[in-house]
């Protein structure tokens, strides 16, 4: 688990405070998970994938 990659990522994409909300919020891209629940269960791998494709503007 690396939440320092994961928050660090979000920062690019995200405002602060959207960032913080998307960690503990149902994201589509993880199948409708929270991202802190999948960096616990499977690390940062999923959620900076999740990430990358909301960053190009891709649907899940």
């Amino acid at each position: 688990m690396d939440l320092h990659d994961v928050l660090t990522r979000a920062l690019q994409v995200f405002q602060p405070r959207t960032a913080m909300d998307w960690l503990v919020g149902n994201e589509p891209f993880l199948d409708h998970a929270r991202p802190i629940d999948v960096l616990v269960a499977r690390g940062s791998a999923p959620l900076l994938e999740a990430l990358r494709g909301i960053d190009s503007g891709g649907y899940a």
